[in-house]
């Protein structure tokens, strides 16, 4: 796994949807362990997109029942991109033509 992406996520549940740091295990369970509902995914899904470029759909969250099986999807999602896209080193992935997605 992209060390740089798993970081970004890491932030976005620890800053953004309060996740405690020691909760963030790959086998962590998103529900039963972490506590996430229809709120917490809207608002990942959002961040997700917003600091990655990575749009999810309803079905790909769905699958998601781990944190790794979220880190695979995202990561997943990244490596479909291509080259094209890279890391600006702010945390946000832009496109060669310098447009933030």
């Amino acid at each position: 796994m992209n060390p740089q992406v798993q970081g970004i996520l890491q932030e976005i549940l620890i800053e953004d949807l309060d996740v405690p740091i020691d909760q963030l295990g790959s086998e962590a369970d998103l529900i039963a362990d972490l506590g996430f509902d229809s709120l917490s995914f809207a608002t990942g899904v959002t961040e997700i997109r917003s600091r990655l470029g990575v749009t999810l759909t309803k079905e790909e969250v769905f699958c998601c029942r781990t944190l790794g099986d979220l880190y695979r999807v995202v990561t997943s999602k990244i490596s479909e991109s291509g080259p094209q896209d890279r890391f600006d080193g702010a945390g946000s992935v832009s496109t060669r033509g310098g447009e933030a997605q």
